[in-house]
């Protein structure tokens, strides 16, 4: 075993220290390649890093500037295999990868990466069929596997549930009961996020899974479902039910059930003592029986759940009536989803819950989020003033309020000097917000800005200022542009921004790119470093130019991730194909 290898197989054995990834980066500098020791050292300084540092936005360019250079390089003939991939501190941690190549080569792949997690999609970018699923977990090298992915998009993604095929979820889990080599998985993620959705789980599958001796160091499992249906709750109880006694309870870290339906029957499952080491509990869909007013009080308890940091769970009464409850102390993340009534989405009910919440003296997240349905009404400036003046809230580093059919311009107008040094920001803005935004000094340290403007038209000119403000730097990383770039004159700001030439995911839905405003995003220098672009435009024969252009190798020379309308023309999917292949999703709207 060459020197070289044997640093690999020490950082596989310990994924979490930077020691053996120094040591390979001083290898790599002895034997020659000064670029990839410089890349290691640049990206394990970054890992270490606060976003405000004054050092991070060159760092962040200069790493995306290295990778573009040798990317190639290092990845050899992967280069054109892998669908995705994603480097961290310095090495090829994550990639997404079809069938074919992964059961003929992939042992290569993991000698010569430490990979850690794995996406599995088909030539169409979509999710496995049943026989691929057996065929890649049968591979002699899936010993290697920690964490899989088995859905075509992730949490997160604008586009989430609008494309790819259906999760086999039953496959998957019988599968991964029967190979008994799979025994260092840590992560699992059934998240049912595309079109075709998750199907339900069967019990006695699951119960195999819950059972399998191999599976006892999974520590974050993710069972969230964009499609889990109104009503479903009583699905879920035998679910957690079976969970409490799985060989790998004891071990678990996350628990997600975004979008589920988890009623306070199913919940209380988690707090029988066998979830010990549990930190991260997601859970939030709305209905009308989840009663959690019963649970919540068990789920804040910290000698029931000892670890547990952050939870999300639906916002509702419970949340008034516990708010003084010092369980909430301790959570750093903290989630208020959906509501526990999807017919009462009335201010006057909402409202005094949050309130209360926000007045609480035990509450202090570094992180929040307020996702809910909600309405406009003269009392939510007040409601506003509320948070901004509460005692935790200039301690948030990120900051998500999703309210559709309601503006936050209170908060922004009422709060913005007094504003949180967030590192990451959501909100669904109006005009108001957007211009407030571009004159607000704490767009500095951001790393991801989320806007979603798809309810409100009057929003793109103010995205112009918003892309010419002197606060934006080369930080940010991650930008949502929906609907606030439906004008030439946005997206025109937008390609000339210099600030975001470390930009490498532009989800950009709702803002319908002309030919001309197409060309302009391919051609601009300020993107060159773009991973994932999400338009969700549709474009047909009359003009080639928007299409013709993107799918021309030389723009966005970077991009391996791309999602089109569905009205796109199968002419000009079969351009993108290509230049994409499996890179390339197609959005197919409701």
């Amino acid at each position: 075993m060459s020197d070289r290898q044997s640093l690999i197989e020490a950082l596989r054995r310990q994924p979490d220290e930077d020691t053996p990834r120094l040591m390979l980066a001083d290898w790599y500098e002895e034997n020659g390649d000064v670029a990839r020791g410089e890349f290691i050292r640049v990206q394990c300084e970054l890992a270490r890093l606060d976003p405000a540092d004054a050092r991070y936005p060159e760092l962040h360019v200069r790493q995306l500037q290295i990778q573009a250079e040798h990317e190639r390089e290092w990845l050899g003939e992967w280069a054109d295999k892998l669908v995705r991939w994603e480097f961290r501190r310095g090495l090829l941690n994550e990639v997404t990868i079809e069938p074919e190549p992964y059961c003929s080569a992939g042992e290569a792949l993991f000698r010569d990466h430490p990979i850690w997690r794995v996406a599995f999609v088909d030539d169409q970018g979509e999710s496995l069929s049943p026989p691929a699923i057996r065929d890649v977990l049968a591979q002699p090298h899936s010993r290697h596997l920690r964490a899989i992915d088995a859905a075509a998009c992730r949490p997160g993604e604008q586009a989430a549930a609008m494309f790819g095929g259906e999760i086999r979820t039953n496959a998957w889990l019988v599968e991964l009961a029967n190979a008994t080599a799979l025994d260092q998985v840590r992560e699992l993620s059934f998240y049912g996020g595309t079109r075709g959705g998750r199907e339900g789980i069967d019990a006695d599958d699951w119960a195999r899974f819950c059972a399998a001796k191999h599976l006892r160091g999974l520590a974050h499992l993710d069972l969230s479902n964009r499609y889990d249906h109104h009503g479903n709750s009583a699905a879920w109880e035998p679910v957690l039910r079976v969970l409490a006694g799985a060989t790998f309870a004891a071990e678990l870290r996350s628990l997600r059930f975004d979008g589920c339906y988890t009623g306070a029957s199913a919940l209380s499952h988690l707090t029988g003592g066998k979830f010990a080491r549990l930190r991260t509990l997601t859970t939030g869909g709305p209905n009308t029986d989840l009663n959690l007013s019963r649970i919540l009080p068990s789920l804040l308890d910290p000698s029931l759940l000892p670890e547990l940091r952050e939870l999300t769970i639906s916002s509702g009464k419970h949340v008034a009536e516990t708010a003084n409850h010092s369980g909430w102390s301790r959570f750093e993340r903290i989630g208020l989803v959906g509501t526990d009534d999807h017919r009462d989405r009335s201010p006057a009910t909402h409202h005094p819950i949050w309130r209360a919440f926000f007045r609480s003296p035990h509450v202090r997240p570094t992180s929040f989020l307020l996702n809910s349905p909600g309405y406009y009404d003269p009392e939510t400036v007040g409601l506003w003033d509320e948070l901004a003046g509460a005692a935790w809230f200039g301690g948030l580093r990120e900051l998500s309020i999703e309210l559709y059919d309601q503006s936050c311009a209170p908060l922004v107008e009422r709060a913005i000097e007094n504003f949180p040094r967030v590192r990451s920001l959501t909100l669904t803005p109006c005009t108001a917000v957007v211009n407030r935004l571009a004159e607000w000094p704490g767009l500095a340290n951001l790393v991801e800005l989320g806007l979603d403007a798809s309810h409100d038209t009057t929003v793109p000119d103010a995205a112009a200022k918003l892309f010419a403000s002197p606060h934006l730097t080369p930080r940010l990383s991650r930008l949502a542009a929906s609907g606030i770039c439906r004008s030439e004159n946005a997206v025109a700001a937008l390609a000339r921004c210099k600030a975001l030439e470390g930009l490498t995911h532009l989800d950009f839905a709702f803002n319908e790119l002309t030919p001309d405003g197409a060309a302009t995003l391919a051609t601009s220098p300020h993107l060159k470093h773009l991973r994932s672009l999400h338009t969700w435009s549709e474009w047909d024969e009359h003009d080639r130019r928007p299409w013709l252009q993107l799918a021309d190798p030389s723009a966005l020379p970077q991009l391996r991730d791309v999602v089109v309308g569905s009205g796109t023309t199968e002419t000009a999917q079969q351009e993108f194909r290509r230049r994409f292949g499996p890179r390339l999703r197609i959005f197919a709207d409701c």
